[in-house]
C-alpha cells in the first residue's frame, strides 16, 4: 500500500484543489458580471402591453448552473480537506487506521453550540489536545462565521444547486433611450412615458422563474414608426452573490472562507502530526 510522504499531504492537496476551483469560479463570475454590465437592460416591444418593456438582463440558465457547480466543488474540497486532517489526527492517536464502520464518525466538527460539540462521536478517536484545538474553531466560540457558512453550503449542495444571484442597480444618471430609426423630428423624445421603478433588481431562478425581471413599461409618443426599436442607456452596478445562512455571501467572503481552512491546515495543525 502506498503512503504519502507527510500525513497532511492529502489534506493539503485537497485544499490546493479547492483554491484552484475557487480561482475558476472567481473568473467565471467575473465574466458573468462583465456581461451583465454591458447588457444590463434589454428593451423589447410587447404588443399585448402596447409598450416597450425594459427588464434587466440575465445570464442563461446553463451559465448559472455552471457557477453553482463550481461553487460546489470549492465547498466540498475545502470541507474535505478538514476531514482529511481529522482522519490523520485519529490515526496519530489510535496508532492505526479507523475501521470502515467508524469512518463516518471521524470528521472535522463544525458545531453551533457547546452541547453539540460535546456529543460528537469523534472524541474517542482523537487526543484531548486535538479536541482542545478543534474547539477553538467552533462557530459558537469563534467570532468568524466562516466554518458555519462552509457547513451550510456543503449541506445545501447535497440536495440542490447553489445558484448565484445578480443584483443590477441603476446608478448615476437616470435612464435614457435611443430610438432606431430615430423618432420623427416633430416628436419630442421628452414625451416618452415610463411606468416602473428606477431600481433594477434581478433574482435568477430555475427555468420559468425569474427569467425576466420586469422593471418598467415604456410608452412611445405618437406618431412613430411601428418598427421603432429602443435602446436603454444608464450606468449600472452589478452585484453577484450567493444566498447564505446569514444573508448575502459574495466572492470576497468565499475567498476568506477558503483562506480560513488554509489557516487551520497550515498554521494551527502544522506541528500536530
Amino acid at each position: 500500500m502506498q503512503h504519502l510522504k507527510h500525513p497532511l499531504d492529502g489534506a493539503r492537496a485537497k485544499f490546493k484543489w479547492a483554491n484552484e476551483r475557487f480561482d475558476d469560479l472567481d473568473a467565471y463570475v467575473g465574466n458573468i458580471r462583465a456581461e451583465a454590465e454591458s447588457h444590463a437592460i434589454v428593451v423589447e416591444y410587447d404588443p399585448d402591453e402596447g409598450a416597450h418593456i425594459a427588464y434587466s438582463w440575465l445570464p442563461t440558465e446553463d451559465r448559472l448552473i455552471r457557477a453553482g457547480l463550481l461553487l460546489g466543488d470549492v465547498i466540498h474540497s475545502a470541507r474535505g480537506a478538514l476531514d482529511f486532517l481529522t482522519w490523520q489526527l485519529a490515526i496519530d492517536h489510535l496508532g492505526h487506521t479507523p475501521s470502515e464502520s467508524d469512518a463516518p464518525k471521524v470528521k472535522f466538527p463544525i458545531c453551533t453550540s457547546p452541547n453539540q460539540f460535546r456529543k460528537r462521536a469523534l472524541w474517542r478517536f482523537v487526543s484531548k489536545s486535538a479536541k482542545r484545538r478543534l474547539a477553538d474553531f467552533q462557530p459558537y466560540r469563534d467570532r468568524r462565521r466562516d466554518l458555519a457558512v462552509l457547513e451550510w453550503f456543503r449541506d445545501r449542495d447535497k440536495h440542490r444547486l447553489l445558484l448565484p444571484i445578480l443584483n443590477v442597480t441603476s446608478v448615476g444618471s437616470p435612464m435614457n433611450y435611443d430610438f432606431e430609426p430615430a423618432l420623427p423630428a416633430e416628436v419630442d423624445p421628452g414625451t416618452v412615458v415610463t411606468k416602473g421603478p428606477d431600481l433594477l433588481v434581478t433574482r435568477p431562478g430555475v427555468k420559468g422563474e425569474g427569467e425576466k425581471s420586469l422593471v418598467r413599461r415604456i410608452f412611445l409618443p405618437t406618431p412613430h414608426p411601428e418598427d421603432t426599436k429602443m435602446h436603454a442607456n444608464t450606468d449600472v452596478a452589478v452585484e453577484v452573490f450567493f444566498d447564505g445562512p446569514f444573508g448575502k455571501v459574495g466572492m470576497a467572503e468565499l475567498r476568506a472562507i477558503v483562506a480560513h481552512v488554509g489557516y487551520i491546515l497550515f498554521d494551527e495543525f502544522v506541528g500536530a502530526l
